[in-house]
């Protein structure tokens, strides 16, 4: 009787528990941003007409009723002017097969817990097209869409790309009111004026995977640390965020740049016939795995190349198992260049290294504690050095700086094919400055 009465307080126990584990299975399955399952479905329709002169009011009735909602888009050309989304929460739009969207502006500001999906956004020669998340935005999902350029009458493309970025014009910005938590996915993106997918600023802990980017006419995948133009060099870091399994192709510079983001890993992307193959600019805690990057005109680069050091300097930066196809930027650069930069480690590599004269394999400037082992470097056409050392004052200040001075460079252990053994060693005394090359 015993016996039988702890088998069932046993079986008890087991169905307990298996119950417990559904439960929270569900429970972690359901925590995804934008449940949009449990959200009621409307149709565009409920708010107005979907002719062409009603469309833009009746889409401004929805999206101001979008809260707890599913809103469905119908499979048609709707053409739009400028469509803020604002301020709204727990939401879905789905747009349906077959529809395509020509929005001058599209923007969604200050909105949470959503998903986007199934859009078909093309820029035209009439209407050029943005579509932009910005502020205090998160647990958002963009995910299935397709973006895409019409020439305009110059041949430029008329679709800027996705742009996810802080306020611009908020005071106390920080990462508590910008863009995070946040996944981009799924997406194809064609033809855009500058980037096909640019993070700004501040943001943090998001996702970009499984896109597809072709002909973008600057960069595939940027992610930077700062707000505003070229000249703007005030650093407010993006943190915490993947990118992988993305494929770009045929990008007007580089495939993917990342200028001043902090825990970042760069996993299993491809990235073909881009003008670049890859460059960090003052990122920290990276790794770079996996990946397939060509680049015809300018190589792969760890590099500070154009702000002052103390906007901050790559470091704690891990290179492994990628194959990568570039060229020296220039004479006295290598096709793999590290500069300014410390604790690098660069290891089991495959480097196709494109002719450049009096260019090297691998350079190393003004830097510290960098290993470069266990590599395979070809040059089908030759190429002079197999590796440089050089020195390089700050690039904003033209002064030199002692911390970053080379020393502790280990370059031993790679091979070499097409390659002379020779070695364009300009730092004086480097013996003496654990500098191993050999």
């Amino acid at each position: 009787m015993s016996f039988a009465i702890n088998n069932t307080f046993k079986i008890i126990l087991l169905v307990l528990l298996m119950l417990g584990l559904l439960f929270l299975k569900e429970t972690l399955g359901n925590a995804e941003p934008s449940a949009g399952d449990s959200y009621p479905m409307v149709e565009l329709s409920r708010y107005g007409s979907l002719e062409k002169d009603s469309i833009q009011t009746t889409f401004q009735r929805a999206v101001s009723d979008l809260n707890g909602k599913k809103l469905v888009i119908p499979a048609q050309r709707i053409s739009l002017g400028k469509l803020d989304i604002t301020g709204k929460s727990n939401f879905e739009i789905e747009f349906l097969p077959g529809g395509e969207v020509n929005c001058e502006q599209l923007r969604l500001i200050d909105c949470q817990n959503f998903s986007f999906h199934g859009l078909n956004l093309k820029g035209t020669r009439e209407k050029f097209a943005y579509f932009d998340i910005i502020g205090n935005s998160y647990g958002f999902s963009i995910y299935d869409c397709k973006f895409d350029s019409e020439k305009d009458k110059d041949g430029q493309n008329t679709f800027y790309g996705i742009h996810v970025r802080a306020n611009w014009n908020m005071e106390n910005r920080k990462y508590e009111n910008s863009p995070r938590g946040f996944k981009i996915y799924g997406n194809h993106i064609r033809n855009t004026k500058y980037d096909g997918i640019l993070v700004h600023a501040h943001c943090s802990d998001f996702v970009i995977e499984n896109n597809v980017i072709d002909d973008a006419k600057c960069i595939g995948i940027e992610v930077e640390g700062r707000y505003g133009g070229w000249k703007n060099t005030t650093v407010h870091p993006c943190k915490n965020a993947i990118i992988r399994n993305n494929t770009i192709n045929r990008c007007g510079d580089w495939g993917i740049l990342l200028m001043w983001v902090d825990s970042v890993k760069v996993y299993d992307n491809v990235s073909k016939t881009a003008m670049g193959a890859f460059l960090s600019v003052g990122c920290s805690n990276m790794e770079v795995k996996r990946n397939v990057f060509e680049g015809i005109k300018k190589g792969f680069e760890i590099s500070q190349e154009f702000y002052k050091i103390s906007n901050g300097i790559n470091h704690n930066v891990v290179v492994e198992d990628n194959v990568i196809v570039g060229i020296p930027r220039d004479n006295n650069r290598g096709a793999l260049d590290i500069r300014h930069a410390k604790n690098i480690k660069v290891k089991n590599n495959k480097f196709e290294c494109l002719f450049k004269p009096n260019a090297a394999c691998i350079s190393v400037v003004s830097s510290r504690d960098v290993v470069v082992n266990d590599n395979e470097f070809t040059a089908k056409s030759g190429m002079p050095f197999r590796t440089m050392l050089d020195e390089a004052a700050d690039p904003e200040l033209g002064v030199f700086d002692n911390s970053l001075s080379i020393e502790n460079i280990d370059l031993r252990n790679n091979r070499y094919s097409g390659v002379k053994d020779d070695h364009a060693i300009k730092v004086t005394q480097f013996q003496k400055k654990n500098c191993r090359f050999k």
